[in-house]
């Protein structure tokens, strides 16, 4: 779903979901901010992170099964899917769940 290359002085995370124009999921989502969270402090060579896409797409934003799937969630779930998204970004401490 992602992979993570060292080039030079960039740590490159491509989102792999071709077939679906790299669509985030509530897995795609946990994989960025473990990613976002572990390696990228740890890259201690990169000096920039290059966020790309495989394929056509960069991402088409919202994966459509999963948010047919998110249809029957409660309004906690929802809530706490929404944080998950909100915590994938670096640049902020993780929400309490």
């Amino acid at each position: 779903m992602v992979k993570v290359e060292s080039q030079a002085d960039a740590l490159v995370v491509t989102l792999n979901r071709p077939d679906i124009h790299n669509a985030f999921n509530e897995h795609v989502i946990a994989h960025l901010t473990d990613i976002f969270t572990n390696e990228v402090p740890r890259a201690s060579s990169a000096k920039c992170v290059v966020l790309t896409g495989t394929g056509k797409s960069f991402s088409a934003g919202a994966d459509l099964a999963w948010m047919q799937k998110m249809v029957a969630y409660s309004k906690a779930e929802n809530l706490h899917d929404s944080h998950r998204l909100f915590d994938m970004t670096p640049a902020r401490e993780p929400h309490d769940s």
